[in-house]
């Protein structure tokens, strides 16, 4: 968990940034390991395994500011009204055929 001095710290820069968090209070906090792809890229799509289940995860600390493009490409995808350009650097699979060459 952040300690009592980064909550501190944060109290006191955010509202520099956006000041209606001068008056915000903290009432509970989150904080765990950041995951990393090799290749730095999420997994967004198609399960191969699993019909209809759709994958968006794992995206490297990027994930709050991509987080309403992906949400939208993501609703297209299962609605099928669209689908996910360069999807082959997005899908879960990328790793099966390097661990087949391998």
């Amino acid at each position: 968990r952040p300690g009592r001095a980064a909550l501190a710290e944060l109290g006191r820069t955010a509202p520099a940034i956006l000041p209606a968090l001068a008056c915000a209070s903290v009432i509970r906090c989150w904080s765990g390991i950041e995951g990393y792809f090799s290749d730095k890229n999420p997994v967004i799509g198609f399960s191969p395994r699993v019909p209809r289940l759709l994958h968006a995860f794992g995206f490297s600390g990027g994930g709050f500011q991509i987080a309403p493009a992906v949400g939208e490409v993501i609703a297209e995808m299962a609605t099928g009204r669209g689908g996910l350009m360069m999807a082959e650097k997005f899908s879960v699979s990328r790793w099966d055929a390097a661990a087949q060459a391998a």
